[in-house]
C-alpha cells in the first residue's frame, strides 16, 4: 500500500520537502511508518521507550492518533498522515 506523508514547521526543513509518498506492506502502523522516515524526524518525534513525545502530533486523515490507536493506528492505502512537532487542530 501507499500512503502519503506531510512534514509540517520544523519538519519541513529538516526532511526538505512538504511531503512524500512510503509504500508499506498491507498491514502497516503509524508506528511502521516512522521506522521509515528520515532520522531526525524520529528521534524528535519518539522518546527513548519509542512513544511519541509531547506536544508532536501526528494526523491520519485528519484525526489525531491520540483520538485513534496511537502509533499501533493502521494504515490503509491512500491515507494521509500529517506529521507535526506541535499539536494541530483540525475544526
Amino acid at each position: 500500500m501507499r500512503v502519503k506523508v506531510r512534514y509540517l514547521q520544523e519538519y519541513y526543513f529538516a526532511v526538505g520537502r512538504f511531503e512524500e509518498d512510503y509504500d508499506l506492506p498491507g498491514n502497516a502502523t503509524v508506528r511502521d511508518l516512522l521506522a521509515r522516515i528520515p532520522g531526525q524526524v524520529r528521534k524528535d518525534l519518539l522518546d527513548s521507550k519509542g512513544n511519541l513525545k509531547p506536544p508532536a502530533d501526528i494526523l491520519v486523515n485528519g484525526r489525531s492518533i491520540r483520538l485513534l490507536e496511537g502509533l499501533d493506528t493502521r494504515l490503509h492505502d491512500g491515507d494521509l498522515v500529517v506529521i507535526s512537532p506541535r499539536p494541530l487542530f483540525v475544526v
